[in-house]
């Protein structure tokens, strides 16, 4: 079994910055600065992702709730927009992380989208080290509902058949960059999801931080990997025990959600069972994991097949 620290991080993290205003008001500043000084922690987020060697960083700069906020409020963070694209633009290319913007963002204005423009030009390169992606004017709801219509539309314009709609179909019609998360963290005490990445985190882990976002730094970044490396290693061992029993019993329901799990994170899970019984194979580029699966559900591999998206093949242990 690859049990190495590596293949145990978190390749795709996404963090919902909530507290800079509280954070503001606890400390007798105006809620500018909260968000100014949540601007400061972002910058170091960023270099501790690339020294983890994560693939993707997606963060909730501003939701489409947002908007209901106070006027001066949401112009001050237009603002810090401008001036965080200013300030961070060099490093991040010397860094190699590429940037990307994804949500409403048109209804920010002229001047922040073309800046926005301007950012992902300049930090646009093939191989990155790291992927940051910024929600902005970006809501979970309406990202489905837009999905939706424009599969919908891709099928009456007869594109598109219905029956060849899958997952990929569904992330191509997303705004959202990153396909799945393998670790969300919350700031700022709340627990809740707060509209955020919800088809993209089906399968993720997540960590609720007490400290407001100004207040979290890269030790708290640490701590919340290193819990998920602890969660993900005993999922590994749980399933790897369970597949070593004799007769193991796999439901077909769980096999989805299980190996979904793990495919994202580990290079080769190879659980063997010294007995004729057929071990069920799901490959992925350059990712495999094997597992016992019961006799009566031989038949059902179609229809798993179709289900999951993965290929599937049958040999004897």
């Amino acid at each position: 079994m690859a049990n190495s620290s590596k293949i145990n991080t978190p390749k795709h993290v996404g963090i919902i910055m909530d507290g800079n205003g509280r954070w503001a008001i606890k400390n007798s500043l105006k809620i500018s600065e909260g968000h100014k000084k949540g601007v400061s922690i972002v910058k170091d987020i960023v270099e501790e992702s690339v020294k983890q060697d994560l693939s993707s960083l997606t963060i909730y700069a501003f939701s489409t709730e947002n908007w209901e906020r106070p006027k001066a409020e949401v112009t001050a963070i237009k603002k810090l927009v401008i001036d965080a694209i200013n300030d961070q633009v060099p490093e991040l290319k010397e860094q190699r992380v590429r940037l990307k913007f994804f949500g409403n963002t048109y209804d920010f204005g002229k001047k922040v989208i073309d800046k926005i423009d301007y950012a992902e030009q300049e930090t646009h390169i093939k191989k990155s080290k790291l992927d940051l992606n910024v929600a902005l004017g970006y809501g979970g709801k309406q990202d489905i509902v837009d999905i939706t219509k424009k599969i919908a539309s891709s099928v009456s314009a007869k594109q598109i058949k219905i029956e060849d709609i899958n997952e990929k179909v569904i992330h191509n019609a997303s705004s959202v960059p990153v396909e799945d998360i393998d670790l969300l963290i919350r700031t700022g005490g709340d627990k809740r999801i707060s509209n955020f990445l919800l088809y993209q985190i089906a399968y993720a882990e997540i960590m609720f931080v007490d400290k407001y976002w100004p207040d979290f730094n890269r030790k708290d970044f640490l701590k919340c990997i290193d819990n998920f490396k602890k969660i993900l290693a005993l999922l590994i061992s749980q399933f790897s025990a369970q597949t070593a029993k004799k007769g193991p019993k796999i439901p077909a329901g769980a096999i989805k959600a299980k190996v979904t799990k793990l495919v994202q994170n580990v290079d080769s899970v190879n659980c063997h069972v010294n007995q004729p019984t057929p071990i069920f194979c799901i490959h992925k580029p350059s990712k495999e994991i094997e597992f016992v699966i019961e006799n009566e559900e031989i038949p059902r591999i179609k229809e798993i097949q179709q289900s999951c998206g993965f290929k599937f093949e049958i040999r004897n242990a």
